[in-house]
């Protein structure tokens, strides 16, 4: 199954489905981080994200197991991570639309199961083949956590 987050469309309404349940963005001092009740499935992905447990006590009560303060910067990594554990994807494609080095659009797009990325959706492809849409960066989710993924890596972006 294909999995779609799209970066720039209401993320934090996306990563409910995930269990991460925005509460307010209010909550931080300085306006930097929104504050969010988790449930059990949000957890576990928290705590593969960050290999920290979360203690606090959840702000709204049942169902959610807990609350957090993420700040907006990580919300993007957030939603990676989502696909590689809340859905148990083996690969994530990150695709960004730009024009004049500016960021118009990005979307993560997560294989589970047998299924391929390649060749991508028909929406993504034809994007693609336009030249209006690049790949930005592939994750896979290794079988051997701790082990590196050295042969797997691919980076498009320009380094002078």
């Amino acid at each position: 199954m294909i999995h779609t987050i799209k970066l720039h469309e209401n993320l934090p309404e996306q990563l409910r489905s995930y269990g991460f349940h925005l509460l307010t963005g209010e909550a931080c001092g300085v306006g930097h981080r929104t504050l969010f009740d988790v449930d059990e499935k949000a957890m576990r992905i928290w705590e593969g994200m960050t290999r920290t447990s979360i203690t606090n006590s959840a702000w709204n009560g049942k169902p959610a197991v807990g609350s957090l303060m993420i700040p907006f910067a990580w919300l993007p990594d957030l939603a990676l991570w989502c696909l590689l554990i809340g859905d148990t994807c083996h690969t994530v494609m990150e695709l960004v639309a730009a024009k004049n080095d500016y960021i118009r659009h990005a979307v993560l797009l997560g294989a589970s199961d047998e299924d391929s990325l390649t060749p991508l959706p028909e929406p993504q492809a034809k994007l693609l083949a336009r030249g209006t849409l690049i790949l930005k960066r592939n994750y896979f989710r290794s079988q051997d956590p701790g082990t590196g993924l050295d042969n797997r890596h691919a980076f498009s972006g320009r380094t002078t």
